[in-house]
């Protein structure tokens, strides 16, 4: 799963997680508390849990499966993109 390589080229991301599948612009990958790995992105596909298909959301890493680096490529960040997201105790790749 090479989330750095997908956030340095504005690739789209695509994964399973909670049970729906999801196409993500990924914003900034690293660690948040509790050591966990976790990737914070915009949603713009696939199923929520929460019914909200479209937004910013966090994910687990772990809890992704069936990851895929997409062709399709995003522009630029999202305008409430957070440069350094202070939610991330280290920060491995951001935009």
């Amino acid at each position: 799963m090479d989330i750095c390589a997908a956030i340095a080229g504005r690739r789209l991301i695509r994964f399973d997680y909670d049970g729906h599948e999801r196409v993500v612009e990924p914003h900034t990958y690293g660690l948040i508390g509790g050591g966990r790995r976790a990737l914070c992105g915009y949603q713009v596909e696939g199923g929520s849990r929460s019914g909200s298909a479209a937004g910013w959301k966090t994910f687990h890493v772990d809890g992704m499966t069936r990851f895929e680096i997409l062709d399709r490529t995003f522009l630029r960040p999202r305008p409430e993109y957070r440069k350094g997201d202070r939610g991330f105790r280290k920060i491995f790749c951001d935009l």
